[in-house]
């Protein structure tokens, strides 16, 4: 036994010292690099563990296990700046809040940044080869696929929404008892979503008439978004050493719920108007599962969260929710995708929901090739910076979002008025990302929150907190929700 910790101590020591040696050769190379170029490179994180960087690991760790990573990393970029950067198992990661490092990746140098080597190398199994985690080739193909998935066409017509939302609306109290609206959100969604995409609802929202085990699926499916989280947010270090065995067992449960629906989508030789058809495209079953399933993940999670949000949001805001009511009250005819449109305070409620509480709030990439940013180096912060082949960037937007060199000293503050002036604040804000990987769904969600907020502001007078946190506690998967999900009560409003 001591041979044996003796032997996987030396080897820790092997790995740490060849780790070092490489970067030291690396570190060498760059300063040349940096000369001829005249740039420079972002602060460093002090690190207790060069090269390693596990004390950083574990801080974030911890900090999400809280319910506190979001507010750990706003300390660290207000310590070291909109941009810094720090070496976790011989990676160089660089983590930035600068909007014009964020806007340069997604456009001028798009092709110096992919997600394979984060998303697909440790996500294989479980998300195959779909638009979410391929680059290149395999991204474009789906994106042609998907691209009409998402027109206008295909969800300005509310009738069928509005059937799943008098479900939802039957499920929730009249008599101003609490009710937990992220789980009926995330059913809400689950129903939409299975319907848009396979043709067929899962109805989770009908008592007694799921098409499906609804708790099981999302035991599953939840169990799945964490471990994918987990793989994604670590890198090679949770790759090599963790197999995680229940995540496994978790996907595999997800695979054959939608290899069911794609099998009787094929067998009656149709699927919905909306989705993938693959008697147009391919009955490659597992092809139809990758592409399904890297729409499916959004539809039904981050959607959700993005809803539950906003109504977590105004439930800590009542005079936002009164002054939306006398906006929609006057509304006697049907609801369009027009009309939700011109609702102009109910808009701006939306856009800032968003900014607050982004359900996917971070944009991970790998460099592809060595390229340069504009803004993260020098005594200023605002210096070119180099950026070398391998080096991982974290893209925290959520962050910036609520940073006040961005957005003023009442950046922290649920403030909807902010944008009745028609503010226009471009990469300051990306809830849905931008560039050629902007979310393809991204009017049809802003369509769904518009048409529930107005349908639920139509039935109730009032809502009101029934949590007794007030402050928003996180739970990170593959979003980030509310760890106390989101308790409320409704005053049904006088006919």
């Amino acid at each position: 036994m001591l041979y044996l910790q003796a032997l996987g101590l030396y080897s820790i020591a092997l790995l740490a010292g060849f780790i070092a040696l490489k970067e030291l050769i690396s570190t060498l190379i760059l300063g040349r690099e940096l000369r001829r170029l005249h740039c420079t490179i972002p602060p460093r994180y002090p690190q207790k563990i060069p090269y390693v960087g596990s004390d950083l690991i574990n801080i974030l760790d911890r900090s999400r296990q809280r319910g506190a990573l979001f507010s750990k990393l706003q300390q660290l970029f207000r310590a070291y700046g909109k941009t810094f950067q720090a070496t976790i198992w011989g990676q160089t990661i660089v983590y930035t809040i600068d909007a014009a490092n964020v806007q340069v990746v997604h456009t001028r140098e798009f092709k110096s940044f992919g997600v394979e080597p984060i998303r697909k190398t440790v996500n294989q199994g479980w998300m195959g080869d779909g638009i979410f985690v391929s680059d290149g080739p395999i991204w474009k193909h789906s994106r042609t696929l998907l691209r009409p998935t998402f027109s206008k066409e295909q969800f300005a017509d509310l009738l069928g929404l509005d059937v799943h939302v008098k479900r939802l609306l039957a499920l929730v109290p009249r008599d101003e008892t609490t009710v937990d609206l992220q789980l009926l959100f995330q059913r809400l969604f689950l129903d939409m979503s299975t319907e848009f995409l396979f043709g067929e609802s899962a109805q989770s929202l009908l008592p007694g008439s799921a098409r499906l085990d609804v708790d099981q699926f999302n035991v599953s499916f939840n169990r799945a978004l964490l471990g994918m989280t987990k793989r994604t947010a670590s890198g090679r270090a949770l790759a090599l050493f963790n197999r995680d065995r229940e995540w496994q067992e978790a996907y595999t449960k997800v695979h054959a719920v939608i290899d069911g629906y794609i099998n009787r989508a094929l067998e009656q030789q149709h699927m919905a108007s909306n989705a993938i058809k693959p008697t147009n495209n391919t009955q490659d079953r597992r092809f139809l599962r990758d592409q399904l399933l890297n729409v499916f993940l959004p539809a039904r999670d981050s959607s959700a969260i993005g809803l539950s949000d906003l109504f977590f949001n105004l439930a800590r805001h009542p005079e936002v929710w009164r002054r939306l009511r006398l906006e929609v009250l006057g509304i006697d005819q049907p609801l369009t995708f027009d009309l939700l449109k011109s609702l102009k305070y109910l808009q701006c409620v939306l856009k800032e929901s968003l900014r607050l509480l982004a359900p996917a709030d971070v944009s991970y990439r790998t460099c592809l090739s060595d390229c340069i940013l504009p803004s993260g180096g020098g005594i200023t912060g605002k210096e070119p910076i180099y950026i070398r082949r391998g080096t991982r960037l974290e893209m925290r937007f959520g962050v910036m979002h609520r940073d006040q060199d961005y957005w003023g000293p009442e950046a922290e503050e649920f403030r909807p008025e902010r944008w009745l002036d028609g503010m226009r604040p471009k990469w300051k804000y990306i809830p849905f990302l931008g560039g050629a990987r902007v979310c393809p769904a991204q009017q049809m969600i802003l369509t769904q929150y518009a048409f529930v907020l107005v349908r639920f502001l139509q039935e109730f007078e009032e809502i009101e907190n029934r949590d007794p946190e007030f402050a928003f506690v996180e739970e990170i998967k593959f979003g980030k929700k509310s760890k106390n999900r989101v308790k409320v009560a409704f005053k049904v409003a006088p006919s």
